[in-house]
């Protein structure tokens, strides 16, 4: 049996070249490769960004719709018209047929809801919130102006027991109001 030893130096350097050098086939690849990263930069969409719909947010003009849960099982379709200052809600609905419809369930404008001030809302109204934020105010003037003398401490706790008595009280079962 003959044994087949590998190729040593001698024998590769001596094998046949196939017609190109090797350092020929890397200058090649090497052009190649520097024609197509030519061709990617220069290109003027590759560098540009992609534009769809503005995503500038809030104070944008067009129509912006989102999802949102309606109750605890119904999700719908939300719209808000910017420019016209509406907003509206779809639903999927079982149809009449037994199929899926998109049915509209609400619908408003609210062009002059942004002007109402107190409607609908818990407490603290705007005017208490307004009301405590210049009590804090005032009583921060009175003890940065006391700060120096001994009894800039007591005129604190002072402030801050006033404060605490304009601030409305937590609502509980005892002291809610009953509606006519």
């Amino acid at each position: 049996m003959s044994q087949t030893l590998p190729p040593t130096s001698e024998s590769v350097a001596s094998a046949p070249r196939r017609g190109i050098s090797l350092t020929t086939f890397q200058w090649l690849v090497i052009m190649a490769l520097s024609v197509v990263l030519t061709f990617v930069l220069s290109r003027d969409a590759a560098l540009r960004p992609a534009i769809a719909q503005s995503t500038s947010g809030a104070g944008g003009r067009g129509v912006f719709a989102f999802t949102g849960q309606i109750d605890r099982d119904t999700y719908g379709l939300f719209m808000l018209d910017v420019d016209t200052e509406t907003i509206w809600c779809y639903e999927m609905a079982e149809g009449r047929r037994g199929t899926r419809e998109l049915r509209l369930i609400a619908g408003r404008s609210y062009e002059f809801d942004r002007y109402l001030k107190n409607y609908n809302t818990a407490a603290p109204s705007f005017r208490d919130v307004r009301d405590l934020l210049e009590l804090e105010r005032k009583t921060t003037r009175e003890a940065s102006r006391w700060s120096d003398s001994p009894s800039s401490q007591a005129a604190t706790d002072a402030a801050t027991q006033d404060v605490a008595d304009v601030a409305p009280a937590p609502e509980t079962e005892a002291n809610q109001a009953v509606s006519p």
